[in-house]
């Protein structure tokens, strides 16, 4: 009795998917490869073309981590190179009168405004504020009532910064619309703005004492521009302060206090001296105090301060004491 020896060729099932792991393993290797060649380029080499963009929307790469969030290269790239657009539009229209600031680099200004950018939305989704698509279009339509029609607003963008209407929308009116938004609750959140609240109190309540006069209590206490002239905004007319003053000052008497008018800036205690009208139109001569909210700015200075961030951009790096990209040269 003989026997058979075992058959071990593979069966018609098992072919199939070895065949599949090998090409799996391939795109793998591909893609790994892909992204290798890419990255020695972009970081080491410094690719920052036209055809680098296009492929890192494809591929992307971060230019900076904050915290846990990469930044896109890509948008890097393409905000850095708009700039430069910008600054050379300033050049020749203005005969060359135009110069760039000397001690800023763009590419440290650009990563900085990023990663603030970043920062803002972190911050803005921690105090629970929304930011809609509808603010963006709302504020972008009130660019072009502001500016002309679509067309004009479409060649002054390309003009500007060579970018279409909606990169605009993007990397412009987005970031405005986010900053309004975090300045709004940073001033309208009762414990944000607590001490701010407290100090116009007292302030006020000075104003309503009468023993200094509104000027010298502006020069002491307001905290805007017109502290140090003694509050005089001079004459203004209606429409030309926000909202909330506007509609209180002309509704006051000559020489009346207001209560305190809260607005996204803070709190003020405004006092018509004197009314006119000139081509028609009322005129109101106005002294104001005004004791500001928390600002998005040095709120924002120190929320970055605080957080981490990994630089791959070439010849940058963090700088956490100043809170900004510098340049890594001597």
């Amino acid at each position: 009795m003989t026997t058979r020896p075992m058959d071990i060729s593979p069966t018609p099932s098992a072919r199939p998917r070895r065949w599949g792991l090998r090409i799996g393993i391939g795109l793998v290797v591909i893609i790994v490869g892909w992204y290798l060649v890419l990255g020695i380029g972009v970081y080491s080499g410094n690719w920052s073309g036209r055809r680098t963009v296009a492929v890192l929307r494809i591929t992307p790469l971060p230019v900076a981590m904050v915290g846990w969030r990469p930044l896109s290269y890509a948008d890097y790239l393409d905000q850095r190179t708009a700039v430069g657009h910008y600054t050379a539009y300033l050049k020749s229209t203005t005969a060359g009168v135009y110069q760039a600031p000397t001690n800023q680099d763009p590419a440290a200004a650009t990563l900085t405004k990023m990663v603030r950018l970043a920062v803002s939305e972190r911050t803005i989704r921690r105090l629970g504020v929304i930011l809609r698509p509808a603010d963006v279009d709302q504020a972008y339509q009130a660019q072009l009532l502001q500016n002309g029609n679509v067309e004009q607003v479409k060649a002054t963008i390309q003009q500007l910064y060579g970018w279409t209407p909606e990169a605009f929308k993007r990397n412009v009116i987005r970031p405005a619309v986010l900053r309004d938004k975090l300045q709004e609750k940073l001033s309208f959140d009762d414990q944000l703005s607590a001490s701010a609240k407290a100090q116009a109190d007292r302030v006020l309540a000075l104003v309503r004492q009468g023993q200094l006069s509104f000027n010298d209590l502006a020069k002491t206490y307001s905290d805007d521009v017109y502290g140090a002239a003694g509050g005089d905004l001079g004459f203004v007319s209606q429409g030309e302060q926000v909202k909330e003053i506007d509609e209180v000052v002309f509704n006051l008497e000559v020489n009346q206090v207001s209560d305190l008018i809260h607005t996204k800036y803070g709190f003020h205690i405004i006092k018509p001296i004197e009314r006119t009208t000139v081509d028609g139109r009322e005129q109101v001569h106005l002294l104001q105090i005004t004791i500001l909210a928390p600002q998005v700015d040095a709120y924002l200075n120190t929320a970055v301060k605080s957080v981490g961030v990994q630089v791959w951009a070439p010849r940058l790096r963090w700088d956490r004491d100043q809170g900004r990209a510098v340049s890594s040269q001597p």
